[in-house]
């Protein structure tokens, strides 16, 4: 339990982060989509590490049977029983969240507030829901969790 409270806290922070950014003419810049290799480190860590968080507690508290490790610098580690994982982390350099599986490697950048990928335009959950859907057999749909969550 004292983990899941200094990532809420982690989380609250990253939300005050995006706050003030949106005061200032880079969180405007932001806002419009341009591309986030502009944005400073601090900025970015925040918006990943708050994104990271969202992630890290739709899969622990989503019902899901699965593996979840969180490694230092918010690495998270996704296992399944055959010994593959899916490793979500974010790369600080290049301004973006990456995800490792099977089937390959995937770059984020931010987008109008949107995680999107690099070369394909996926959305981050929309990718995650479909590789974990694929390790699992079944349809898991991560966006759906997400609504139900901030709904509460």
């Amino acid at each position: 339990m004292p983990q899941a409270d200094s990532r809420k806290a982690q989380l609250i922070a990253a939300k005050e982060v995006v706050k003030r950014m949106a005061l200032s003419r880079k969180g405007a810049m932001l806002t419009e989509g341009r591309r986030n290799r502009h944005m400073d480190e601090a900025a970015f860590v925040a918006l990943a590490s708050a994104e990271l968080a969202r992630i890290e507690d739709i899969l622990e508290n989503g019902g899901l049977d699965l593996d979840l490790e969180v490694k230092a610098d918010g690495v998270l580690e996704v296992g399944f029983d055959d010994g593959g994982k899916i490793v979500i982390n974010r790369h600080v350099a290049a301004r973006e969240i990456w995800v490792a599986a099977r089937s390959g490697g995937f770059h984020f950048h931010l987008e109008n507030g949107i995680w999107v990928e690099r070369r394909a335009g996926v959305e981050l959950y929309a990718l995650l829901s479909r590789l974990l859907s694929e390790r699992a057999g079944k349809k898991i749909v991560l966006g759906a969790m997400l609504d139900h969550r901030v709904r509460r």
